[in-house]
């Protein structure tokens, strides 16, 4: 049976540390002596009685250990909860957005979907700025960690792998993937104040790149160094933690892994393709490094799921290119959405297992991923997975429909789920766009982006009652 307490308990320690993230763009805007940081001492407050409330409450000061489905709920509970706290600052600002628009914006940047409503950020202070890059990796290293300790027990992320970060307490995960990505982040927000970028820019830039949350500031990525290095964040973004983690500890051997091969031979591949049609491109007059920055850039972009590209559009057939990159995301244990190369590899041997069996019915076809057996939880895995991202598609584009055509609604749907912006249509939607929706599209757009970071299949799984019983 679910332990309410213990879920509880735990989501109010997961208060108590957002409401001290809320304390960084406070301190940030009373050092330039702005009043914007007693909007964010309002919500640490508020956060902090919430969270006080809960754990105080439901706490029996003992150590609290959660099964499988308590995890679940309370990572879902966690991100329904969250995008509304991370909103107060905004709501008792003086900002002209509504309670719905406030949370959109919120949700945006904690799923790092990066589909932003505030079409001038010039007016917002610096410590707003910064609050949506800490909102940004703060949910990416979350979704991480669903993805490793709490998902993996449902075979809903990449589990075969015996040196994946899941056989490791939860704190030493933490502190490791916080080692990784801040130390990252630091070096490329230095590398980008040398390069000429502000340094409350390069700071945020750098917290948008490496969770591939999207929220990177246009002007920022004009210059070659500067969209090489937000290049290079982005795809350590898309690359898996527990990669990263055993290259360090083992070296290269580490890099020896089925998933990030494709990974970076797809990135190589389109990245050289589309350098030579950008430098043979009459309407961009690029030199070579030139030419070459902007297809890492673009690529990166794209298949990370962070769609930081300033460009509207190339061609129709490199819009499609970019759309099914966006589809398709970056590796398991990453920060990017989508639904992930390890998937399609699966599912590719699989069929491929089927059609040789068609094809030679005594032979003996065992579908297997980096020489290991693939099992039929984890294939059965996949296909909920798929059916569940689909069924909700279906479900949130019939809603959008009171707004836009059901072509275009799909679309919106299908990259809001992969956590991704670049949606009605193959091109990214402006904030007035957005803007005009309905309330009820705005919700759904919410709980689609949410969608995409509780792997689906865990808004189907808290309907059935033997959940609840586990």
């Amino acid at each position: 049976m679910i332990s309410y307490r213990n879920v509880f308990s735990v989501l109010g320690v997961i208060l108590f540390v957002f409401a001290g993230l809320m304390l960084v763009p406070a301190l940030v805007d009373f050092c330039q002596l702005q009043r914007d940081g007693l909007y964010f001492i309002t919500g640490s407050l508020f956060c902090c009685f919430v969270g006080g409330l809960l754990f105080f409450s439901c706490n029996h000061r003992k150590a609290i250990y959660l099964n499988a489905a308590e995890k679940v709920l309370t990572v879902l509970l966690a991100w329904l909860v969250l995008p509304c706290i991370a909103a107060i600052p905004t709501i008792v600002s003086p900002i002209q957005l509504s309670l719905i628009d406030s949370i959109f914006d919120a949700t945006a940047a904690l799923t790092t979907t990066g589909t932003s409503i505030i079409s001038d950020l010039q007016n917002f202070s610096d410590g707003f700025l910064l609050w949506r890059g800490i909102l940004q990796l703060f949910g990416g290293i979350g979704f991480v960690i669903s993805c490793l300790h709490v998902f993996a027990d449902f075979r809903l992320s990449e589990t075969t792998d015996d040196n994946r970060l899941s056989n490791i307490p939860l704190l030493q995960q933490l502190k490791t993937i916080s080692i990784i990505y801040c130390s990252l982040i630091i070096v490329a927000s230095l590398a980008l104040t040398a390069s000429g970028v502000s340094a409350i820019h390069a700071f945020c830039d750098s917290l948008a790149a490496v969770s591939t949350g999207g929220m990177i500031f246009k002007a920022d990525t004009t210059g070659v160094s500067a969209q090489l290095i937000l290049a290079i964040l982005m795809f350590v973004g898309g690359t898996s933690v527990t990669l990263l983690r055993n290259s360090i500890t083992v070296g290269t051997k580490a890099l020896i892994d089925k998933q990030f091969q494709y990974y970076v031979s797809i990135i190589a591949v389109l990245t050289m393709l589309l350098a030579v049609h950008i430098y043979r491109s009459v309407f961009f007059d690029l030199n070579v490094p030139q030419s070459f920055a902007k297809a890492f850039f673009t690529i990166t972009s794209a298949i990370s799921t962070t769609c930081a590209s300033t460009e509207a559009h190339y061609n129709k057939f490199i819009d499609a290119l970019l759309y099914v990159l966006n589809f398709c995301g970056g590796c398991s244990g990453s920060c990017s959405g989508g639904i992930k190369i390890f998937r399609f590899i699966v599912i590719f041997a699989v069929v491929k297992s089927y059609l040789t069996k068609l094809i030679y019915p005594n032979a003996v076809c065992i579908p297997a991923y980096c020489g290991k057996q693939i099992g039929s939880r984890d294939i059965a895995a996949i296909i909920a997975f798929f059916v569940c991202y689909l069924v909700l598609a279906v479900i949130f584009a019939f809603v959008l429909t009171a707004d836009i055509d059901f072509g275009k609604a799909f679309g919106a749907v299908l990259t809001t789920m992969a956590n991704s912006h670049t949606f009605f249509g193959l091109y990214k939607v402006t904030p007035t766009e957005i803007a005009a929706l309905s309330v009820a599209s705005k919700y759904t757009l919410i709980f689609a982006m949410i969608a995409g970071r509780v792997e689906y299949v865990a808004f189907f799984m808290v309907l059935i009652r033997s959940f609840w019983k586990r």
